[in-house]
C-alpha cells in the first residue's frame, strides 16, 4: 500500500523519471487507481502495530491477533513484561567497505540472542 515505505533511489537520474515513488503511489497519485486499505494486520505484536496503526494510517489499522498470541521470545532481556520491544547497546565500531556498512560486533551479538532463543538459554548480559 501506498502506506508502506517508499523505494530507495540514490540516483539523481532515477529520482528525476519518479522512481523514488513506488508503483502503486504512481497509480494511486495520477493512474486513477482507488486504494483499498486491508485495515487488520495479524504478524506484529499490537502494541507494535499501534505506533504504524496511528501514525500512517489513522487508528484505521487493527490488529487481528491479541498480545496473548504474540508472546515475548524466552531468553532475551525484555526491560517490560508486557512489551516486546527492546534496546540493546552494542558498544562496537561500523566499518565501511565502499559505498556499505557493517558492524561484526552487531552482527555477533544478533547471532548470539538467535542462538539463545533458539536454545532457551537465558542470555548473558
Amino acid at each position: 500500500d501506498q502506506c508502506q515505505l517508499p523505494p530507495t533511489v540514490q540516483s539523481t537520474e532515477a529520482e528525476e523519471r519518479g522512481l523514488s515513488l513506488s508503483l502503486y503511489s504512481r497509480l494511486v497519485d495520477g493512474g486513477g487507481l482507488t486504494p483499498f486499505l486491508l485495515d487488520t494486520q495479524y504478524r506484529s505484536h499490537p502494541v507494535i502495530a499501534e505506533f504504524s496503526a496511528r501514525t500512517f494510517y489513522a487508528g484505521r489499522l487493527k490488529s487481528g491477533v491479541t498480545a496473548k498470541d504474540r508472546k515475548q521470545v524466552r531468553g532475551l532481556p525484555w526491560p517490560r513484561t508486557d512489551c516486546p520491544i527492546g534496546f540493546y547497546d552494542v558498544n562496537t565500531d561500523e566499518q565501511e567497505e565502499g559505498e556499505s556498512k557493517l558492524n561484526p560486533g552487531e552482527a555477533e551479538v544478533i547471532c548470539r540472542f538467535v542462538q539463545d532463543v533458539f536454545y532457551q538459554r537465558e542470555l548473558e548480559v
